[in-house]
């Protein structure tokens, strides 16, 4: 998780734009849209539809390396 957060981290650093669409597996989606938005990553992912999307607010500075997986 702390991988695929610095990489989104860094696209949005180098792309401070409005709106940034990144694309990844659904599971490294909702383990980042639960952290950011305090729901249950489980949850999240369970509503997922197939080629869903995820809109969450992006904070200016994330913290880095603080990520784990549920159960952990």
């Amino acid at each position: 998780m702390t991988r695929f957060t610095n990489a989104v981290t860094a696209v949005m650093a180098a792309h401070p734009q409005p709106c940034v669409a990144v694309v990844a597996h659904g599971t490294v989606i909702s383990l980042l849209a639960a952290h950011l938005t305090g729901r249950d990553p489980w949850t999240v992912w369970r509503a997922l539809p197939l080629l869903g999307s995820v809109t969450v607010p992006w904070p200016h500075q994330p913290a880095q390396g603080t990520f784990a997986r549920p159960g952990a």
